[in-house]
């Protein structure tokens, strides 16, 4: 994993993790799923479309979103809430596919 483009501050993490747990948070417009999120969401039959981009921050990384039923989009975030980012496409795929993700859509 390479470096992040959105990071949350510390009050905001720890209020989102006592509120929301696990789940889906908000912030500035931007939505964001930690892994075991994407995992239940998918399981669920909650996620209907898995894109990969380049990151804006840094053309040299992969991000990945997911885009629920609702039509809401969330990246995929780590434990530490910062967008998680992939070096090697390679790499991002085997991650998606261990949320039990089966198909994306790679925006070159």
């Amino acid at each position: 994993m390479g470096g992040a483009s959105v990071k949350l501050l510390p009050d905001q993490r720890k209020n989102a993790a006592q509120t929301l747990g696990l789940c889906g948070i908000c912030l500035f417009g931007k939505f964001f799923m930690k892994r075991e999120y994407v995992r239940a969401r998918q399981a669920e039959g909650q996620i209907s479309a898995t894109h990969i981009i380049q990151n804006p921050a840094d053309l040299g990384e992969w991000i990945v979103f997911f885009k629920k039923s609702g039509g809401r989009s969330f990246f995929l975030v780590d434990d530490q809430d910062e967008v998680e980012s992939f070096a090697r496409l390679d790499d991002l795929v085997e991650t998606i596919r261990s949320l039990g993700i089966k198909f994306a859509d790679i925006q070159l």
